[in-house]
């Protein structure tokens, strides 16, 4: 059962982060939502999928199976989060380059970029909104 949920992961890194071979992703953002909404269908599965004969007969009130139990809902939202993050990460981007953040010659966001999108009069105003 934990063997299916990091087969996830794995494939998530070959498909949507390119191996992880580059710090940012270069997939057109339809592309990006395709590939997710695939591996976002076999989390789906592997959390509707019946529990295996050993786990059924656990007692629920066992200390370690809810411990296990535990571990395998946070390793399933963890998974969620890595697999959507690149859309968080892309959308960010986008809102950077929309308010005029421009990038270092690294492609990164320079420090007083990072000091504006930072400031309170921001945040002020991204609370108001």
């Amino acid at each position: 059962m934990s063997r299916r949920l990091y087969d996830i992961p794995g494939d998530t890194i070959s498909d949507v982060y390119s191996s992880n071979l580059n710090n940012d992703i270069q997939l057109p953002m339809s592309d990006m939502l395709a590939r997710i909404v695939v591996h976002e269908q076999r989390l789906a599965e592997w959390r509707h999928r019946p529990w295996e004969a050993t786990v059924k007969d656990a007692d629920p009130s066992n200390l370690v199976f809810h411990k296990l139990s535990i571990v395998m809902i946070l390793r399933y939202l963890s998974t969620r989060i890595f697999l959507h993050r690149p859309i968080l990460s892309a959308s960010l981007h986008g809102v950077c380059r929309a308010q005029d953040f421009p990038p270092d010659s690294r492609g990164l966001m320079s420090p007083q970029s990072k000091q504006r999108l930072f400031s309170p009069e921001l945040a002020e105003l991204s609370i108001k909104t």
